[in-house]
């Protein structure tokens, strides 16, 4: 079954893994060419240098970070049939992002950020998976306009840059950890999700 999966996908599994289990200073060639099992030259000839296997692996890693669940939202979304059914979802959304693996997702996403600042290739495939998960968030947010169930003086690519941006944002109440505080990001999240849809203040 392994040997079915190419070996640059082994080797970036592996990668992941390692960073995972202990940050990027945990990945070491050697071990990632034994989890492979692949020889050494076989990760320069596809990643080069070991730069750029960790820049490679932090990139899935955002990457699969940012697009968790944006299909199946749009499912969810594209199968209400009227705005009472949207209307009872969008707590739902709010109650996705305040699971306990919400919190470990974002922190992902900071420590990659935080990698590539001094990577430019990394940084442009962060932008690129933001674009991509950009993409699909405007193509949930304009379902309710569609049908006609909502109304708003905001662009729908604003609205949904914002409730990328409001998400990833909640990092600080996972640091601060206050429950009181967590419960407030709730209410003010799905009071400004109502406006932005449906004029409300």
């Amino acid at each position: 079954m392994r040997a079915t999966i190419p070996s640059s996908k082994r080797i970036l599994e592996a990668a992941i893994a390692a960073i995972e289990a202990g940050g990027e200073a945990s990945l070491r060639i050697d071990l990632i060419a034994q989890e492979a099992q692949i020889t050494k030259p076989s990760i320069y000839h596809f990643y080069g240098e070991r730069d750029g296997l960790v820049a490679a692996a932090q990139a899935e890693r955002y990457r699969r970070s940012m697009l968790i669940g944006l299909v199946e939202s749009i499912e969810i979304t594209r199968a209400a049939t009227s705005r009472k059914e949207f209307e009872a979802i969008l707590p739902a959304y709010v109650d996705v992002v305040m699971q306990p693996e919400g919190a470990h997702r974002r922190a992902q996403r900071i420590q990659v950020l935080g990698s590539a600042v001094s990577r430019p290739h990394l940084t442009a495939e962060v932008t690129a998976a933001i674009e991509r998960a950009l993409e699909l968030t405007t193509e949930l947010v304009q379902i309710p306009f569609d049908r006609g169930w909502a109304t708003s003086a905001y662009d729908v690519d604003a609205i949904a840059l914002w409730w990328l941006s409001n998400t990833q944002g909640r990092h600080l109440f996972d640091l601060v950890g206050n429950e009181r505080f967590h419960e407030q990001w709730r209410k003010m999240t799905l009071s400004q999700l109502r406006h932005f849809y449906f004029g409300e203040a």
